[in-house]
């Protein structure tokens, strides 16, 4: 359910990644633009991406940890696309529905809770507002852009991982694009 809010303490990533590969097909869809087939070895490489990003604590296209998994193409490769011409975007976002850098008032971390500083709770990203946070930011970075609206992609995957279980619940976001057909 893209509408439930998310459990903090065990999130169910694969649906976040799954409203986040939906929300990139409904602003394609807004742009005139035809849905990106899903493909699961490009989910594979993006949650696997998405994995070590937050394990590691790195963001970035390049992997810095994993040789064999440096580029974007390395980890298609790697889970077994035999096409990997691809382009990546990479995020990171609060499980929190707040913006950057805006403060709020700490009521008991344990349980996620959270006041703006007019007293109103904070509310929990849902799967469905956490895709539409990541993709709208995402569409206002001309490169990131660029990858959702180009019309030569034709087929999609999406990671998500917890990046850190402070309370925050702050997770990375990965999505794939494969430029050529899918081998058959």
């Amino acid at each position: 359910d893209f509408d439930a809010p998310l459990d903090l303490d065990s999130p169910d990533v694969w649906l976040m990644a799954e409203a986040v590969c939906a929300e990139t097909n409904a602003v394609r869809a807004a742009h005139g633009l035809k849905p990106l087939a899903a493909h699961g070895k490009l989910d594979d490489a993006a949650a696997g991406h998405a994995d070590r990003m937050a394990k590691f604590d790195f963001f970035d296209h390049e992997d810095p940890y994993v040789p064999h998994l440096r580029t974007p193409s390395d980890r298609l490769g790697a889970a077994g696309v035999s096409n990997p011409k691809a382009a990546e975007n990479i995020a990171t976002e609060s499980g929190l529905a707040v913006g950057s850098n805006q403060r709020v008032t700490v009521i008991d971390r344990d349980r996620h809770q959270y006041a703006w500083p007019d007293g109103r709770p904070v509310e929990v990203h849902t799967a469905r507002t956490f895709a539409q946070s990541v993709v709208a930011r995402w569409m206002d970075s001309p490169g990131h852009r660029r990858n959702i609206l180009a019309a030569e992609a034709n087929s999609i995957g999406c990671g998500v991982a917890q990046k850190s279980a402070d309370g925050f619940g702050d997770f990375t976001a990965v999505q794939v694009f494969q430029w050529f057909e899918p081998p058959r």
